[in-house]
Parts: structure tokens; sequence; C-alpha cells
């Protein structure tokens, strides 16, 4: 199975949230928002590595809505931001203990 390719150019919102406080992301598969998520067994757990859970919305693509997990958040952000429209929302927080 060949991996997703997402349009960047067409990303509308992209939120992160860290692992440690949120409660409510599979570890793959549909989510109640009706989000797919890459598989990542151990996201439902606690891990001792600083994740984040980051929701992208692509209206036309799909699926719309997808997620994945990702370790150095800052380091993604700063090399996805040339990729992603100047009218792309970008929201999160940071990892607290």
């Amino acid at each position: 199975m060949l991996p997703y390719e997402f349009p960047w150019d067409k990303i509308e919102k992209m939120t992160y949230t860290p692992q440690n406080v949120e409660k409510s992301s599979p570890g793959k598969g549909l989510d109640s928002e009706g989000r797919w998520w890459a598989t990542d067994v151990l996201r439902p757990h606690k891990r001792e590595l600083h994740l984040y859970n980051v929701r992208i919305d692509i209206p036309d693509a799909e699926p719309s809505k997808s997620g994945f997990t990702v370790i150095h958040i800052d380091q993604f952000l700063k090399a996805c931001r040339h990729l992603l429209p100047f009218t792309c929302n970008i929201s999160g927080c940071v990892w607290s203990e």
C-alpha cells in the first residue's frame, strides 16, 4: 500500500495538540469527527516522547480530514510552512507536563 499524498497547497486548517493532554484520538482509522488517522498504535498510550497529534483539513480532497503523529513539532512546522497556502489557519498548543 502506498502512503496517501496530501495536496499541501489545498490545506485550509492545521492544528496540533500534545498527546499527553489529548484522550480522543484512535491508534488508527476513523474517529468520531470523521477524521482518518495514520497508524500509530501507541497513540492512545502514555509515552516519554513529546509527541503531537496533527490534524489537517482539506475540503477538496478525499479524505477531507486526516490526522497523524509528529515528534518534533517545531521542525515540522518550520519545514512545511513554505508548502502551505498563506491563508492556511495554523493553531495549536505546546507540550506541558
